[in-house]
């Protein structure tokens, strides 16, 4: 059977040249595609229709469960009802810290707004916000680590956020302080207010 390469020391390009081989990407000390487990990673906010910038500047906050750096190259972002988890990985790069925050955006070098978020990776393809509403899952291999179905938000600029305490979706009535034409709180903790 062939299978992915095991990193023993970091998360990157490697194998085992001259030794058995092993299937399963893992690496040490950090998490890695092939080391995660459902709800290890969050998606806990989406910018689905940003005050500016278009499409390239969507985002999406991931929060990180566990006590452990997990790398992002080797997940799979993808959007609709049914989707196909057999793509190729769309993250290719960045972390999230251990029980931390990290964005993610459709494409950061060609997001042209004024106050583009600081992010950690683009995704690129096979995933798209739909301004209306969608299902969005972010799996490694056949293995769904979360997936958000959420419904339009009220207007541009203006995000949707998890509380991750009252496990609960709110539309965001916070200003972002880096850019105050858009309520957010990217690389924040979310509070739903009843």
């Amino acid at each position: 059977m062939w299978c992915d390469a095991t990193v023993a020391s970091t998360c990157g390009v490697g194998g085992t040249p001259g030794d058995v081989n092993s299937c399963a990407l893992r690496c040490l000390p950090n998490l890695c595609a092939g080391d995660l487990g459902a709800g290890d990673l969050l998606m806990t906010e989406l910018m689905v229709d940003p005050s500016e910038g278009g499409a390239d500047c969507e985002w999406i906050e991931l929060y990180n469960t566990t006590d452990q750096v997990i790398e992002l190259r080797g997940l799979l972002l993808v959007d609709g009802e049914t989707p196909n988890l057999y793509r190729s990985p769309n993250l290719v790069e960045g972390s999230v810290q251990p029980r931390d925050y990290a964005l993610i955006m459709n494409d950061a070098s060609s997001c042209q707004a004024t106050c583009m978020p600081a992010v950690a990776a683009s995704w690129l393809q096979h995933a798209s916000l739909n301004n209306s509403g969608d299902t969005l899952t972010l799996a490694s291999g056949d293995l769904i680590v979360d997936q958000v179905v959420y419904d339009r938000p009220p207007v541009d600029g203006v995000s949707l956020q998890l509380d991750i305490d009252q496990n609960q979706w709110c539309v965001s009535s916070a200003v972002n302080p880096s850019c105050p034409g858009e309520r957010s709180t990217p690389l924040a903790p979310s509070i739903c207010h009843p």
